[in-house]
């Protein structure tokens, strides 16, 4: 997954960057970690989740740097399968902490742990459950002692889909009147901080789509969050695959300029090579397309075109 490819690096970059002037350990703080690992389509090994990821870069640079794991799991089942998934890496001296509960409710027991080192936080909800104040009550408080960074993927889709549910009655912009669409409405109020979004997303959906509604909520939020707390944001798309609609928005919080610069360079490392991955994919798909066909170019033909660069531009 894209996602999870641009935090393996990034999260490399805040390792070893910040982990040469560092005094003390760097942390890592997953507020959504899952159990781990998660089936895969086919009967391919399992996928590594974000723990796993973060726990492997840990690993590979442990003779270096001292990156630790906090990782917070709300649901009683995963957390258990979580402590068995990160059992291996805690037995080779990796340091892993698994939280069972509310990510809110165990913030502090979290900041505890981490005592004043660098920490970037990794919040990957699903949908739009996360409330607001875990960003600006939370971890975007600049009087807090320790570097602290924030990488949060933010649902488009749901979004675009729970905007849908939205209606203009006498020019006021509201959740139909049903209880499914007041509960998925508010559950977008609360994530965004507020009803503004509601005339934002539905003027912005009436001049294009739905999809680009969404995003330009999403863009008006981060503006907010900036506004309030200081800290700045970029964004990277995330896309099931290359060619398909904007899912999420994987956005990271920041107040040094460099970190900027260096998680768009991250995301760019990371966008190539999940691009490789999928254009080997639909190689292997067009080509199974015109299998038993007459067709212009072989085979080997067109494996030999997807591989060419063009020529560069002087």
């Amino acid at each position: 997954m894209l996602k999870h490819a641009v935090l393996r690096e990034y999260l490399t970059v805040f390792t070893v960057m910040l982990g040469s002037t560092a005094k003390g350990p760097l942390w890592l703080l997953d507020g959504y970690a899952g159990p781990g690992y998660y089936e895969a389509d086919s009967d391919d090994e399992p996928i590594p989740g974000s723990p796993i990821v973060a726990l492997e870069v840990a690993r590979t640079w442990r003779d270096k740097r001292d990156l630790r794991c906090v990782f917070i799991e709300k649901t009683p089942k995963h957390a258990t399968a979580l402590e068995s998934n990160v059992k291996p890496f805690v037995e080779s001296g990796m340091t892993a902490t698994v939280l069972q509960g509310d990510v809110q409710d165990k913030f502090a027991e979290a900041w505890t742990l981490v005592n004043g080192g660098p920490v970037l936080t990794f919040l990957d909800p699903f949908g739009v459950g996360m409330d607001r104040s875990i960003m600006t009550g939370n971890l975007l408080d600049r009087t807090r002692s320790q570097p602290s960074e924030v990488l949060l993927n933010i649902n488009v889709e749901a979004v675009s889909r729970l905007g849908g549910w939205l209606e203009s009655v006498n020019g006021i912009v509201q959740p139909k009147s049903d209880n499914q669409s007041e509960t998925g409405v508010g559950r977008v109020d609360r994530f965004l901080g507020g009803e503004d979004w509601r005339a934002e997303f539905f003027n912005a959906r009436a001049n294009g789509n739905a999809a680009e509604a969404a995003e330009s909520v999403v863009r008006a939020y981060c503006d907010r969050i900036e506004k309030e707390t200081g800290f700045s944001s970029i964004s990277i798309p995330v896309r099931r695959r290359p060619t398909h609609p904007v899912l999420f928005l994987l956005t990271l919080f920041f107040t040094s300029p460099v970190a900027g610069y260096k998680f768009a360079d991250a995301a760019a490392r990371a966008t190539r090579k999940w691009r490789d991955v999928y254009r080997q994919v639909e190689l292997e798909d067009r080509l199974t397309s015109v299998s038993g066909q007459d067709a212009l170019f072989d085979v080997e033909d067109m494996a030999r075109v997807d591989a060419v660069k063009p020529p560069e531009v002087v």
